[in-house]
C-alpha cells in the first residue's frame, strides 16, 4: 500500500512539474477539441483490439505449457490485466491480476505465474527487437553525447538481459538449489519452454510486436489529429523508446514517466512541448478507457468464484503421451 501511494505521488509530481513548463491553456484546448473525440474513439479502437491480440498471445504461450485456453477465457484475462494495470502499480499490478485471472482457470499458482511471466518476457523481448532496429535512425537525431551513450547502454543493457534469460534458462537443475539465485534461475527456466513449439513461439513473438504497433499507431493518430506533421517513421522510433522507460514500475500506470519520455525524445524533431504533453495525456486517458470492460468482467468473476460453479474450463491439458 505505501509503494503504491509512493509511486502515486511520483506520478502527480513529475506530471505537476511539466504542467509548469507547458501552456495549460492549449493543452485543455487541444483535449477538449472536436478533434480529440474524433481520435480518442479511434484511439479506443485500436486499444481494444491490442486486449485482443494480447488475449491470443496467451493462447499461444499455454500452448507451450502443453495446455489448451479458450479465446473468451483468454480475452477476460487480457481485460482484466489491462485494467488493473491502469488503476494500479504499472504492468506489476495487471500481471498480478493476471496470474490471478488464470488461477481460477487452472487451480495452480505456480504454472499461472509462469505463463504469465512468460507472456511479460515475450513483449519485452520484442520491444528489445524493436529498440534494436530504431537505434541507428534514433542516434542520427541526436546530438548531445551523453545521451547517445546512454540510448547506446540502454539497448547493449537491454541485449545482454535477453541473452541472459536464454543462457541461464538453460543451466542445470542442480543450480537451483543454490540458496540466493534459485529462485531467478526458475524464472530463467521458462525459456526452456519458449523451444517446445517454435510455431506457437513464433506467433506470441509477432503478437508482441503487433501490441507494441498498436501503441504506436494510438500515438500516431493523436499527433495526426492534433495537426502535427510527424511522419509514421519517427513516431514509431520516437515511441518505442518512450514505451519502454514507461513500462518500468516506479509509476501508476506510467504516468509521469511516459510524460517525461516524451517530451525528451520529440524535442529532438522539435515537436511542440505542448502537443506531446496533450498527446501523452489522451493517449493514457484512451489506455483508461478501452480497459473499463476489465473491471466488470473482474466483478463477474468475483461473483461467479463466490456463487454456483459455472462449466466453463479455460484449461484442457494435452497428454504428454
Amino acid at each position: 500500500m505505501l509503494g503504491t501511494l509512493i509511486k502515486l505521488l511520483f506520478s502527480i509530481v513529475l506530471i505537476g512539474l511539466f504542467l509548469f513548463k507547458v501552456d495549460f491553456g492549449l493543452i485543455k484546448e487541444t483535449i477538449l477539441s472536436p478533434e480529440c473525440l474524433y481520435a480518442s474513439c479511434l484511439a479506443v479502437a485500436i486499444i481494444l483490439l491490442q486486449n485482443l491480440i494480447v488475449g491470443f498471445r496467451l493462447i499461444y504461450l499455454t500452448r507451450l505449457f502443453q495446455m489448451n485456453l479458450n479465446w473468451q477465457s483468454a480475452l477476460k484475462i487480457s481485460f482484466i490485466g489491462s485494467f488493473f494495470a491502469q488503476v494500479m502499480i504499472s504492468f506489476v499490478g495487471g500481471d498480478a491480476m493476471r496470474i490471478w485471472s488464470l488461477r481460477q482457470y487452472i487451480h495452480n499458482t505456480h504454472a499461472a505465474l509462469h505463463i504469465v511471466l512468460l507472456d511479460r518476457i515475450v513483449g519485452f523481448i520484442a520491444l528489445i527487437f524493436l529498440l534494436f532496429l530504431s537505434l541507428m535512425p534514433l542516434l542520427q537525431i541526436i546530438s548531445d553525447e551523453k545521451m547517445r551513450l546512454g540510448v547506446i547502454f540502454l539497448v547493449a543493457w537491454c541485449g545482454i538481459g535477453a541473452l541472459s534469460f536464454f543462457l541461464l534458462g538453460g543451466l542445470p537443475s542442480r543450480f537451483k538449489k543454490i540458496k540466493w539465485i534459485g529462485w531467478a534461475l526458475d524464472l530463467f527456466s521458462n525459456s526452456r519452454y519458449l523451444l517446445n513449439s517454435k510455431r506457437n513461439s513464433s506467433y506470441s513473438f509477432l503478437a508482441s510486436i503487433g501490441i507494441h504497433f498498436t501503441n504506436i499507431l494510438a500515438m500516431f493518430v493523436f499527433f495526426k489529429s492534433y495537426g502535427s506533421s510527424i511522419s509514421f517513421f519517427w513516431c514509431v522510433v520516437l515511441t518505442i523508446p518512450v514505451m519502454f522507460i514507461s513500462m518500468l514500475p516506479i509509476s501508476v500506470a506510467g504516468w509521469g514517466v511516459r510524460e517525461s519520455a516524451m517530451l525528451a525524445g520529440f524535442s529532438l524533431i522539435n515537436v511542440p512541448s505542448d502537443l506531446v504533453f496533450a498527446v501523452s495525456v489522451s493517449f493514457g486517458i484512451a489506455h483508461l478507457f478501452a480497459s473499463l470492460p476489465g473491471f466488470f468482467l473482474f466483478l463477474n468473476a468475483r461473483k461467479t468464484k463466490r456463487g454456483v460453479l459455472i462449466e466453463e474450463p479455460g484449461f484442457a491439458l494435452k497428454s504428454r503421451h
